[in-house]
């Protein structure tokens, strides 16, 4: 709903909300489940925020990142 006429929760710029729900909505990819990946426009957000975040993005989501490719690799 919020994301229909602006690119970010709140308006053309990133703000705190996008960070904390992007961190919410990241959080499952520790156990490999990717909440966003029948939301096309979720994912784009998504893009868009590690986009504004850069390099930070991956390093503050490293330890979900590991918890994934330790769940991936018991399968």
């Amino acid at each position: 709903m919020f994301l229909r006429r602006q690119p970010f929760l709140c308006g053309d710029d990133i703000t705190l909300a996008d960070l904390l729900a992007v961190c919410e909505l990241t959080q499952p990819l520790g156990g490999d489940r990717d909440v966003l990946q029948q939301r096309p426009e979720l994912q784009r957000w998504r893009s868009r925020v590690q986009a504004a975040v850069g390099e930070s993005f991956d390093r503050a989501h490293a330890v979900l990142y590991a918890l994934r490719a330790r769940q991936k690799a018991k399968l």
